[in-house]
């Protein structure tokens, strides 16, 4: 059907007010052009208060929303609405370039992949870059709030291969994660702890390090370090694509994964509940199928209460829990269970969520075109999974079944018809009027 997005989603960001930034490949959303990025409504439309233009000509990979509101984004665009803006630039809160962000001619090459904004107000950016604003900076820099390189944060030669997470620490030390071999001439292999002055950290000993990509690090509470990736060492030693590290990057123990997983992790997010969502490629987990997402208890554990069924098609990239339990993921699949309402997009819900969940039935559906010719389209307002759908005459009787969003009418006589669409969340009915 043509629900949603028409390609990958890399980043996922919830506002404090319920709405949601998005960004990613796609170039449509619910059948309207939307280059890259786009902001919805808690209920899944489109905010139409962000006004982007002809938003961006090349990929976004990275959001990032600093305490004022603003809006940092990254990734392989060269311009912004028509103006050239190289792989980076700074929103205000209503799509608007802001001008106090001057990024001169940018970066020079291929990716911005992560940003991480400081309480200070200074910017962490990591990617594939070798140029910023016509200087030699080799894939990581601190930007001032206005723009311009942080020159108390000193990196020297930086780092030979891409930076892919850059997590910034309680204390301001600063872990870094990627494809990367050396940081400033010493071997790193593919994590390291930077001071906040970009030094080495060097109560962090991390040995061999990892034997391949480090995609994504997330931080518990606890000081405890989460890492996963497409590495099968760490130190010398099997760990397959999630480890936990302690902080002084020795291996925690208490985690315990098996045989891990069977092939790349490329996100860990941390609920509040110190349970852990891990999405990626993957299709096993510790010799079970766990089909591309899993939720694990603090010790490494499946968590056998978040039932993913067949899971996701193809890979998940941004994995964003809100506030109210409800979990936001995106990547590049176009089915969920088997189901195609819910590609590059899901809101799940969570055991915690469904009891308290409620819909506004007169809000969760659009039919359109209302009258309608030849072909009925339902567009879902809330991230909702269809199960079938029947259209049924005023006599009562089922005149046609679908399990689609879009239904040919074609052949259905004149006059009006209700439209019965059955969703997890229960029975909607709409009427329409075939012309």
């Amino acid at each position: 059907g043509s629900l949603g997005f028409n390609s990958t989603v890399y980043a996922i960001i919830p506002q404090a007010d319920g709405k949601i930034l998005v960004g990613g490949i796609f170039t449509i959303y619910n059948g309207v052009t939307e280059n890259r990025i786009i902001r919805l409504n808690s209920d899944g439309s489109k905010d139409v208060t962000f006004v982007t233009g002809t938003e961006f000509n090349n990929n976004v990979l990275e959001i990032a929303q600093q305490a004022d509101g603003k809006i940092l984004v990254g990734g392989q665009f060269t311009t912004y609405n028509g103006t050239t803006e190289n792989r980076i630039i700074r929103l205000n809160s209503d799509g608007s370039k802001d001008a106090t962000f001057v990024t001169g001619t940018g970066f020079n090459n291929n990716i911005i992949y992560g940003i991480v904004p400081q309480a200070d107000g200074k910017i962490l950016v990591g990617g594939d870059f070798t140029t910023y604003n016509g200087v030699t900076e080799n894939r990581i820099i601190r930007l001032n709030s206005d723009g311009s390189k942080d020159a108390t944060f000193v990196t020297g030669t930086g780092f030979n291969y891409n930076v892919l997470e850059i997590a910034l620490q309680a204390d301001g030390k600063i872990l870094v994660g990627g494809d990367f071999a050396t940081y400033n001439g010493v071997t790193e292999n593919r994590i390291i702890r930077l001071n906040s002055n970009g030094s080495k950290e060097a109560t962090f000993v991390t040995g061999t390090g990892f034997n391949n990509t480090v995609w994504t690090i997330a931080q518990q509470a606890d000081g405890k370090i989460l890492v996963g990736g497409s590495f099968s060492t760490y130190k010398g030693v099997t760990e397959n694509r999630i480890i936990r590290l302690n902080s002084d990057g020795s291996k925690d123990g208490t985690f315990v994964t098996g045989t891990g997983f069977n092939n790349n992790v490329l996100e860990i997010a941390l609920q509040a509940d110190g349970k852990i969502l891990v999405g990626g490629s993957f299709t096993a987990y510790n010799g079970a199928t766990e089909i591309r997402i899993i939720r694990l208890n603090s010790d490494g554990s499946k968590d056998a209460t978040f039932a993913t069924g067949t899971g996701f098609n193809s890979g998940v990239w941004a994995i964003a829990p809100q506030a109210d339990g409800k979990i936001l993921v995106g990547g590049n699949f176009s089915t969920y269970k088997g189901n195609s309402e819910s590609a590059y997009l899901i809101k799940l819900h969570t055991e915690q969520s469904l009891s308290t969940t409620s819909f506004d039935a007169a809000n969760v559906f659009v039919v359109y075109p209302n009258p309608v010719q030849n072909v009925l389209h339902l567009q879902a307002t809330n991230f909702i999974n269809i199960k079938g759908v029947q259209i049924i005459d005023l006599q009562g009787k089922i005149v046609l079944e679908e399990t689609n969003d879009t239904i040919n009418v074609s052949n259905l006589s004149k006059g009006l018809y209700i439209v019965k669409i059955a969703t997890e969340k229960g029975t909607f009915t709409k009427k329409f009027i075939k012309e």
